[in-house]
């Protein structure tokens, strides 16, 4: 399953004031919008990290969620603590979720996961 996220569900981890900034600050006419832009990449992380698992989609959209998030407050050079620590809790929970340490989840399909030792 992929991961689904729009720029309405930023509104719970960026203020509307840092959506506003990030859509005008520094752009060129025909820039592609940044929030778009982190959107995409944040969802391309999550089912980066998920390939090959069948994850709830609500976790898959926490995660994007936190991911672009931060990306935006940092493009406005102005994350603040929340937005920090819910990116680094994303980006553990995806690291745990590729290294096979959630248990409960099934997989599509063989999963190679761990250390060069462990996939040869």
């Amino acid at each position: 399953m992929s991961a689904v996220l729009t720029a309405s569900q930023l509104k719970s981890a960026l203020t509307a004031e840092q959506l506003a900034a990030a859509r005008s600050k520094g752009l060129q006419p025909g820039d592609l919008d940044p929030v778009a832009e982190e959107i995409t990449a944040a969802l391309a992380k999550v089912d980066t990290y998920a390939a090959g698992r069948t994850v709830a989609a609500g976790l898959l959209t926490g995660w994007a969620r936190d991911i672009a998030a931060h990306q935006v407050a940092k493009r406005l050079g102005s994350a603040n603590e929340d937005q920090i620590r819910a990116y680094e809790r994303a980006l553990k929970e995806l690291e745990d979720l590729r290294d096979g340490k959630f248990a409960n989840l099934t997989t599509t399909g063989k999963v190679l996961y761990g250390g060069r030792e462990k996939i040869l």
